[in-house]
C-alpha cells in the first residue's frame, strides 16, 4: 500500500529533524566521542567498541563501560542540516527521516538514491513521503515553504510541483511512474507525460492509508545532517554496522557519525508532549509563539555554541502547563538565552509543580552562561513552565531555550 505523511507532517518533521532529539557539538579529537546518559552524566573518550548491551570508551580516567539502557546520546563529528543546504536533493521518509539524496531514481515502485555517508539507499514508495529537488540556489526548506504558501500538498494522488519558465509553480496530480537522470514520467488524465527533471521542485507521494509505525532503537545522524532510524547499531574495528528500519544494513566509519540518539522507555522528551494549557502574550500587540525543537526565532536551539534538536523555544510572557500524573522523577535540561540573540535578552524562568516552586526562579540573561537544571518531579501531577519579563521589564530579545529537556521515570 502506498502511503505518505501529509505535507503538514513534513513541515513538523523539518522543525523536529526527526521525532526524537539529537544534540550536536564541535568535532572532538580523532576517534573521540561524547557520551551522555539519560541522567546527564557526560563521558568523553576514544570509542573502543559498541555492542547490543554497552558502549566502551577509553577516557583519561581509564576504560569506561556504559550500558546502552542508560545512554541518551552519543556525538562525534559536527553535523549539518540537509534541509538548508542549497542545491541538495532531499528524500523525506514516512518515519520522519530526512536524507540528502543525489541521483534520485524511481522505478518499479522503488525510490533509490545515494547519500555521501550512507551510500546507496532504496526505499519502497510507501516508505517515502516526499522528494525535494531544489534549484542550485534553493534549499529543500525553501521548496517546502513555497509549497506551503501556494497550498501545494499531497493527497490521494501523487503531486508533482513544477517550476514554470514564468517563475510560477504548478502542482499536477496523477500517478508517478518513474524518474531518471533527466526525465520524470507521470500519468495524467489517463496518458503518460514526461517532464524535464530540471523543472521539478518536489514530488509528494500519495497518501492512501496509515502505515503501522515500525519500532526503532536509535536515530543516527551523519555528517551532512541526514538522519535515519535504526533497529541496531554496533561498532568494531573503526566501523559502525547499522541496521536501518526495514532491514537494510550500512557500514559507516566513525568520522561520518555526527550523533546517535538512543530510544528509552524511561525517557520522554518534553517537546514530544502536548501542553494541556498555553498562555502567552507580548508587552504590545506582537506575540512570539513558543516552538518545539526550535528557538522562538525559528533557528536551531543553540546554547554556548552547542546545538540541540530537542527542547522548547519560549518568549516572555509564556506559560506552559503539562499533565504528568506523577509518572516522572526528574526533569533535566540546559537553559539560557539562545546564542542568536546574545548578549541581548533578559527573562525570568520558573518551574512549578502542583502550584509550588520546584526551585528558585532563575534569572536568564544573554550575558550569562547556559545553566544546567535538574528538577525533582516525584509525585508531581502538574508541571508549569513560566517565562516572565526580566529586571528590564521588557520582552525584547527574551529568546529563552529549554534545551534537551527530558523527563525521566
Amino acid at each position: 500500500m502506498r502511503n505518505t505523511a501529509a505535507l503538514t507532517f513534513s513541515i513538523l518533521v523539518i522543525w523536529l529533524i526527526g521525532s526524537v532529539g539529537i544534540a550536536q557539538t564541535t568535532q572532538p579529537a580523532t576517534s573521540d566521542v561524547r557520551a551522555e546518559t539519560i541522567d546527564a552524566r557526560i563521558s568523553t573518550g576514544a570509542l573502543v567498541s559498541m555492542t547490543a548491551e554497552a558502549v566502551t570508551l577509553k577516557t583519561k580516567a581509564g576504560v569506561e563501560k556504559i550500558l546502552l539502557a542508560d545512554l541518551s546520546d552519543m556525538t562525534g563529528a559536527a553535523g549539518g542540516d540537509p534541509l538548508t543546504a542549497p542545491g541538495r536533493g532531499v528524500v523525506a521518509t514516512a518515519d520522519g527521516s530526512h536524507i540528502t539524496a543525489a541521483g534520485v531514481a524511481v522505478t518499479g515502485g522503488k525510490v533509490s538514491f545515494t547519500n555521501a555517508s550512507l551510500g546507496k539507499m532504496v526505499y519502497d514508495f510507501g516508505d517515502v513521503s516526499a522528494i525535494y529537488l531544489p534549484a542550485a540556489r534553493q534549499s529543500a526548506a525553501d521548496v517546502v515553504r513555497k509549497c506551503v504558501k501556494l497550498n501545494l500538498k499531497g493527497g490521494d494522488q501523487d503531486l508533482v510541483v513544477v517550476a514554470q519558465k514564468s517563475g510560477h509553480w504548478l502542482g499536477v496530480q496523477g500517478v508517478l511512474k518513474s524518474v531518471d537522470a533527466t526525465m520524470l514520467t507521470f500519468t495524467w488524465k489517463g496518458a503518460d507525460r514526461q517532464i524535464n527533471l530540471s523543472t521539478v521542485r518536489a514530488v509528494f507521494l500519495a497518501t492512501t492509508g496509515a502505515k503501522k509505525a515500525q519500532k526503532f532503537a536509535s536515530v543516527l545522524t551523519v555528517r551532512d545532517g541526514s538522519s535515519v532510524r535504526l533497529t541496531s547499531l554496533t561498532y568494531d574495528k573503526q566501523m559502525f554496522n547499522a541496521t536501518l528500519v526495514g532491514g537494510s544494513v550500512v557500514k559507516l566509519p566513525l568520522a561520518e557519525m555526527a550523533a546517535v540518539k538512543f530510544v528509552s522507555d524511561r525517557v520522554m522528551n518534553l517537546s514530544d508532549m502536548k501542553p494541556q494549557l498555553v498562555k502567552q502574550h507580548g508587552l504590545l500587540d506582537t506575540t512570539m509563539g513558543w516552538r518545539m525543537n526550535r528557538s522562538v526565532g525559528g533557528g536551531a536551539i543553540t546554547l554556548g555554541g552547542r546545538s540541540y534538536s530537542t527542547g522548547l523555544g519560549l518568549h516572555s510572557f509564556c506559560e506552559l502547563t503539562y499533565t504528568l500524573d506523577a509518572q516522572y522523577k526528574t526533569l533535566i535540561a540546559t537553559v539560557g538565552i539562545d546564542d542568536s540573540i546574545r548578549p541581548g535578552g533578559e527573562a525570568s524562568l520558573t518551574f512549578l509543580g502542583d502550584g509550588k516552586e520546584l526551585l528558585a526562579p532563575l534569572r536568564i540573561t544573554g550575558k550569562g552562561k547556559p545553566q544546567p537544571v535538574r528538577i525533582p518531579l516525584t509525585g508531581v501531577k502538574s508541571l508549569v513552565i513560566r517565562v516572565g519579563y526580566g529586571k528590564d521589564k521588557l520582552d525584547v530579545g527574551d529568546h529563552v531555550d529549554i534545551a534537551g529537556a527530558r523527563l525521566i521515570k
